[in-house]
């Protein structure tokens, strides 16, 4: 099977991004209508702590699965990589704790389930990277889409469910990328993505990766 050409590659993705981006501007007046502005605030907030923590929960490990030349040496460094951002939930996990116990329960609640998002995202990073590592360039594109789509609709039927509550619209983005997290995961037996690393090797190829 031929790979597909760079430029196939780039409109796949670029494409698949776009699509995404537009399904959540499109139903972002929806959304806004139906929660309102403090509601929405604090999912704003939720964002803006996970948008911070996102970036580094896998300390940019997974842009260095693309670099070995063996799938074998490319699945430990992804492996490695969700190991770092298992332990980045669980700081997270522990900073929330600390929060609850300082701050009264209604000011953080929307932060308590941060850690799962950071850990959700983490993942996602990582299998992306791993799609893009294997040419899997549709797949990586239809789980942007399958995850847009999945969280605008789960917005909007939260509210006729279960009322206006920012919980909804946490529920609704992690149900999104758990989605993705499914589409992104088939197929990876047969990519090689569970040919796992000894520890020791793990960590060396950390070590020379680390920049």
């Amino acid at each position: 099977m031929s790979r597909p050409s760079f430029l196939s590659s780039v409109f796949t993705v670029a494409g698949g991004t776009a699509v995404a981006q537009a399904i959540a501007l499109a139903a972002l007046p929806f959304i806004t209508r139906l929660y309102p502005p403090e509601l929405y605030g604090g999912f704003v907030i939720f964002l803006a702590w996970g948008g911070f923590l996102l970036p580094v929960v896998c300390a940019r490990f997974e842009v260095a699965i693309a670099l070995p030349s063996s799938l074998r040496a490319a699945s430990a460094v992804a492996w490695g990589s969700l190991g770092i951002a298992l332990a980045m939930s669980a700081l997270c996990a522990l900073a929330v704790a600390v929060a609850w116990a300082v701050y009264p329960p209604a000011r953080v609640a929307a932060l308590a389930l941060l850690p799962l998002y950071v850990l959700l995202g983490g993942a996602v990073q990582v299998l992306g990277n791993w799609a893009a590592r294997v040419h899997a360039y549709r797949r990586l594109s239809l789980s942007r889409i399958v995850q847009a789509t999945a969280t605008a609709l789960l917005s909007l039927a939260w509210v006729p469910l279960w009322g206006a509550q920012a919980l909804g619209l946490v529920v609704a983005t992690l149900a999104g990328q758990v989605i993705a997290l499914g589409v992104l995961a088939q197929g990876l037996r047969q990519t090689g993505f569970r040919r796992r690393a000894a520890p020791r090797q793990m960590w060396r190829l950390m070590r020379h990766f680390r920049r």
